[in-house]
């Protein structure tokens, strides 16, 4: 039987308890799939299980984890529509910190051409949870206004994207300038910033005194009594989560937690009667035991993934052993989007490059023999090398297959050098500069890219001698951004 590798909570308390341990990993069942992962959700709810915090979860020592994404190693009996093979990402009820993933066919997505596994990680945990209090608690409908806190978190910036899909005015909540601004960029009309004003005030005197019609909370606490008293007539509360109960630090303290337990938000139903307001709850990880919600939740989620109206954002990525680190990040609230653990697993997709320019008729490759490219600027491809790897050889004419959009990095992890002449880092084997030439001056609708001594090409934290590994955050790269 093969073994895999896997995060354990092995008791309750601070970051120190996630230890790496192998595991047996049996044959997949009928309706199951084996997936070599390559990639790991990490959230809010992993936190509060490490911590002792989460009533749902398994006595430790097991494994945590909502999703990961990977590769199709096996079907068992009876999967029809995939295949070893496939790209997918899977939703599970725990068990997501691990390098080998059995689940359900019917919980694995397929994953669009050019998503990276980090941003498949990124998707569907916080997307399916974003759909369900939208659509199927919500009722979400043109007309409506709509306030979302922690809007800048991954279920929030999951909401702020499928609300678009409405006719709806959107407010939102954060805790920074930088987040506002994050906000924004995905959809939210009127954000205010709750650690430096009331939002409960402004949001009153932005909406005329009369308050908003759908308010989606994960915070709880004050932020539920305020988000109450900011319901319009008919106006409904949706619950999802409970932020205000994380501990300040890495380990909780008791007394503290006990107060907050104490003096949490009470309902009166006569009140709410008399007030004509209305509100739910629900708990992601209990969608499970619901297969038709969860199965339809998971096929538009799969659906407008692929229409591009879903567009996972990364906000870090950290290293598989380094779980508690990322963890940590999360419950810092010092993130953006989506954190993401990273396993040497399945290499990332990469972008066709069929052909090349100049006359020539190569392009450099990967590990997985795919070519390597980063989407950066405008229209902006970057080439290199992550390991050595066969060519691709096609007659003449001019690269194809190029994404056009916005700035976004396809793949967090380049090993170049600032060095004009880019070289390949460690164990790749020697200068992949005549690859790199392939598509530099390469006609885009941007124009053309720079050529191949311009050293801005180097993304802004690879190291300026001994090639390593440049981490970048979902976004634009800014050297790449300014040589177009």
């Amino acid at each position: 039987m093969p073994t895999g590798r896997a995060i354990f909570i092995t008791r309750h308390g601070g970051p120190e308890v996630l230890q790496e341990r192998e595991f047996p990993v049996p044959e997949p069942g009928p309706g199951r799939v084996l997936i070599e992962c390559a990639a790991a959700g990490v959230n809010f709810a992993d936190v509060f299980e490490r911590l002792g915090l989460y009533d749902q979860a398994p006595s430790p020592p097991f494994v945590p984890g909502f999703e990961a994404s990977g590769v199709v190693l096996r079907t068992g009996e009876g999967v029809t529509g995939l295949a070893p093979g496939d790209r997918v990402v899977a939703v599970t009820r725990f068990g997501g910190y691990v390098s080998l993933l059995d689940a359900p066919a019917a919980h694995c997505l397929r994953m669009p051409a050019a998503a990276s596994f980090e941003e498949g990680a990124a998707l569907a945990a916080v997307s399916m949870t974003a759909y369900h209090g939208l659509f199927t608690l919500g009722r979400v409908r043109d007309g409506m206004r709509v306030l979302v806190h922690a809007a800048a978190g991954g279920v929030g910036l999951a909401m702020l994207q499928l609300l678009k899909t409405r006719a709806v005015e959107v407010f939102a909540t954060a805790g920074s300038p930088a987040k506002l601004e994050v906000a924004r960029a995905h959809g939210a009309h009127v954000a205010v910033d709750y650690r430096a004003v009331d939002f409960e005030a402004a949001i009153k005197e932005a909406t005329g005194g009369r308050g908003v019609d759908l308010i989606f909370d994960s915070v709880g606490g004050e932020v539920f009594r305020k988000s109450y008293r900011l319901l319009a007539p008919m106006g409904h509360l949706v619950a999802f989560g409970a932020a205000s109960m994380m501990p300040a630090g890495p380990r909780p303290n008791w007394l503290e937690l006990a107060w907050r337990y104490l003096t949490r938000p009470r309902l009166d139903i006569l009140e709410m009667l008399h007030e004509n307001r209305t509100v739910s709850t629900f708990n992601t990880v209990q969608l499970f035991l619901h297969e038709e919600v969860l199965g339809h939740s998971l096929r538009e989620v799969e659906r407008l993934w692929h229409s591009g109206i879903l567009a996972p954002v990364v906000g870090r990525v950290f290293p598989f052993e380094l779980a508690g680190e990322a963890q940590e990040a999360l419950r810092s609230r010092a993130t953006v989007g989506k954190v993401v653990l990273s396993l040497a697993g399945p290499p990332s997709p990469r972008v066709p490059c069929a052909g090349g320019g100049a006359g020539r008729d190569r392009c450099a490759s990967g590990h997985d023999g795919h070519p390597v490219v980063v989407q950066a600027g405008r229209n902006l491809a970057f080439v290199a090398r992550l390991a050595a790897g066969p060519s691709i050889s096609r007659e003449g004419g001019q690269p194809t297959g190029i994404p056009k959009g916005p700035s976004r990095l396809l793949d967090h992890r380049v090993e170049v050098t600032h060095r004009p002449g880019v070289e390949v880092g460690r164990g790749a084997g020697g200068p992949i500069g005549q690859e790199l030439d392939l598509l530099l001056g390469a006609e885009f609708d941007g124009g053309q890219l720079p050529g191949r001594g311009n050293s801005g090409l180097a993304p802004q934290n690879s190291h300026p001698e001994a090639a390593g590994e440049a981490h970048h955050d979902a976004g634009g790269v800014p050297e790449l951004d300014a040589a177009t």
